[in-house]
């Protein structure tokens, strides 16, 4: 069962990252011909998941695009960008990939899981939401334990920051409570372009480090630059510290709950782990030219791992008021959340 699924999401997922950025990136080009945004109950982030490490996440943005990631084994497989159409009254679901689609009535469960079927897939395939807003928290009020909105607390043991917040992951990851430069978790803390040690005041190709303007192309400086002279972590907290890997940022995302919520006044989202201890991760959105972009309302988080099919992209977590995504340009300007080693 699992290889005849694995062949069909294959079969769906042809196109690579580079399709998926120019649809769902923030950015320069990619600004121009945004869509109509309208707003339903089914724009998101949902998962599928049939083992532990085994998933297909797919987000629904608010201008009608989208794309799925399978992850097999934890890791990023394949990945392919589409829009699609939702009928709020038939409940009816249309996805268009390049040359087909697929078509079937969404059942719902609740406000947060829904029944979706790809064409001639029998299975039935349960979406869980995978982050919850405040309006969807079923703890509006919140004591700040549980993740499910409200405002925060309790996140770090004392004021003498940064702290290792251990949330029970499988891979023993820990996590640092604040960003690079940060001094306390809420604080939005620096902005780096990928690889870049160094704040500037204007993030264009032109000022990034390793865009070459005589041909035009990025410079690759490896495929993987965690705890390298390239990780800003590692080279402004010390050795004790790093990037994530996308493996790392991935097992964040998948492995906890989520919830948007305040802490200390500042909008971001609230991470608790099986064990109950918990993260935030500010809305500290991103820069281009002088102040950040977005803050407040959306933010985004690099992984030590480029894009190898386009190394235009490196891998990132972003979080905004018209989608999620997983991979953006290297030379804008992203936050960084460290893991120790």
């Amino acid at each position: 069962m699992k290889k005849n699924r694995f062949l069909y999401v294959s079969m769906l997922m042809m196109a690579l990252l580079g399709s998926m950025v120019a649809t769902s990136c923030g950015d320069d080009e990619e600004e121009v011909g945004k869509k109509e945004v309208v707003s339903h109950k089914i724009q998101g982030m949902w998962k599928y998941a049939f083992g532990d490490e085994d998933f297909i996440v797919m987000f629904l943005n608010a201008d009608s695009t989208g794309y799925m990631i399978e992850y097999d084994n934890g890791e990023i497989d394949k990945n392919k960008a589409f829009t699609y159409n939702y009928n709020a009254e038939t409940n009816l679901l249309t996805v268009y990939w390049d040359t087909y689609q697929d078509k079937a009535v969404v059942q719902w469960i609740n406000e947060d899981s829904f029944r979706w079927n790809f064409d001639g897939d029998k299975e039935i395939m349960i979406w869980n939401r995978q982050i919850l807003d405040e309006d969807n928290a079923d703890d509006a009020e919140g004591d700040g334990m549980d993740g499910m909105g409200g405002t925060a607390s309790l996140i770090c043991p004392d004021d003498n920051h940064p702290h290792i917040i251990d949330l029970g992951l499988p891979s023993g990851t820990k996590w640092c409570c604040c960003n690079v430069d940060a001094t306390a978790p809420e604080e939005f803390g620096g902005y780096y372009a990928w690889g870049e040690t160094s704040e500037k005041s204007v993030y264009d190709e032109n000022t990034y480090a390793y865009f070459d303007n005589n041909t035009a192309k990025y410079i690759n400086i490896g495929s993987y630059i965690t705890g390298t002279s390239y990780d800003v972590a590692h080279v402004k907290m010390g050795d004790s510290w790093c990037m994530p890997t996308n493996a790392q940022l991935t097992e964040l995302i998948f492995k906890n709950r989520f919830s948007i919520t305040s802490y200390n006044g500042v909008r971001g989202l609230l991470i608790t782990g099986q064990n109950k201890n918990q993260l935030f991760l500010p809305f500290a959105g991103k820069k281009r030219v002088g102040y950040p972009l977005d803050a407040g309302d959306d933010f985004f988080y690099w992984a030590g791992n480029v894009d190898e099919e386009n190394i235009k992209f490196a891998y990132d977590f972003y979080f905004t008021s018209y989608g999620a995504g997983i991979s953006d340009w290297r030379y804008i300007a992203h936050s960084v959340r460290p893991v120790h080693k």
